[in-house]
């Protein structure tokens, strides 16, 4: 939505900045890892 430019118009939006797309990038990495970590941690807490 943000990077088609009528949909930009109709939504009253406008394209991330580089600086908004790598906090995006970097706050749902850190949740992937940390998801992962917990999954790891329950499989080898159940052997």
């Amino acid at each position: 939505l943000i990077y088609v430019p009528f949909l930009q118009r109709i939504f009253r939006t406008e394209a991330l900045s580089v600086t908004n797309l790598v906090i995006a990038l970097a706050a749902s990495l850190i949740v992937f890892i940390v998801t992962e970590i917990y999954k790891w941690v329950r499989r080898r807490m159940e052997e």
